[in-house]
């Protein structure tokens, strides 16, 4: 008991009905209730969300005749409700406590939810572009391929853009690469306002950029690429104070998956041969892959 509430880590028990028993003060602090609020209710109902409670109850029926579940001797991370009804995430760790003739259980839980925001915070660094803010190239493949197989599942239009700045090398030869770096910024926070929510938009590397437009047939998106061309020909770069702000365009290539054994690769090969015509026919222009 001395340990127990010295504890960081909160220690709960819970006997027959799932009736809290014991309630140690690291438990109050983590979710709100103190032991008199809580002791002799049934814990399930006030700390599992409604998503899991149904489970947790179904769980416990079959803990308590036999001192055995798929959960106990284990280490799991779950949500619980704090006082007031925030969820939060916790890891538990259960183990069998016999009393008497009656099964209880024990229950070690730690508050995990910094640990956890800080983890999605590493995830998103590891998928997003530090410069630009859209996806990376790696992470723009893994959400390409499961878009390419949600689409050739239902059947659906799919078609890609491939985007490069005009003469970008000129851009940092001329201005520095500062503003190149402003370019590139700005014509991700372009794309990302111009384009849709579903459409994703990831930087391959320098200065050329991917965008995947699922349920979108080779019109519409080559009507989308010219939104897109007008919108980033009409930025404007203030550099300094005075003078004359910073133009730049892009050259866009468009390909559409046209059978289903087509794959990303064969559609980024599509676009880029696509590219590769917009910039031959003098830039700033849209072309669209012959398939």
């Amino acid at each position: 008991r001395q340990m127990s509430t010295s504890a960081n880590d909160a220690i709960v028990i819970i006997g027959n009905h799932e009736m809290v028993t014991y309630w140690n003060p690291a438990a109050e602090r983590m979710f709100g209730y103190s032991a008199n609020e809580i002791l002799g209710k049934n814990l399930h109902e006030l700390l599992a969300p409604l998503t899991t409670r149904n489970a947790a109850h179904h769980g416990f029926a079959g803990y308590r005749h036999s001192g055995s579940g798929k959960l106990i001797g284990k280490t799991v991370e779950v949500t619980a409700l704090r006082k007031g009804g925030d969820e939060f995430h916790i890891e538990l760790s259960i183990s069998s406590l016999k009393l008497g003739n009656k099964w209880h259980a024990l229950g070690i839980i730690r508050d995990i939810s910094e640990r956890k925001i800080h983890d999605l915070e590493l995830q998103r660094q590891a998928s997003i572009d530090y410069l630009t803010g859209v996806n990376n190239r790696g992470h723009f493949m893994d959400l390409a391929e499961l878009e390419l197989s949600r689409t050739v599942r239902y059947s659906k239009p799919l078609s890609l853009l491939m985007m490069d700045i005009d003469f970008f090398k000129n851009v940092n030869d001329t201005y520095g690469h500062k503003a190149g770096d402003m370019a590139l910024q700005k014509l991700s926070k372009v794309c990302v306002e111009t384009l849709r929510e579903v459409d994703i938009v990831g930087r391959l590397g320098g200065e050329e950029f991917a965008i995947l437009l699922p349920e979108t047939g080779i019109e519409e998106a080559k009507e989308a690429a010219e939104r897109l061309r007008v919108s980033i020909e009409n930025i404007k770069i203030v550099l300094d104070a005075g003078g004359l702000p910073l133009h730049f365009t892009v050259s866009i290539g468009v390909a559409a998956l046209s059978s289903c054994d087509d794959n990303i690769d064969v559609l980024l090969s599509f676009a880029d041969k696509a590219l590769y015509a917009a910039k031959s026919g003098g830039r700033n222009r849209v072309s669209v892959a012959l398939q």
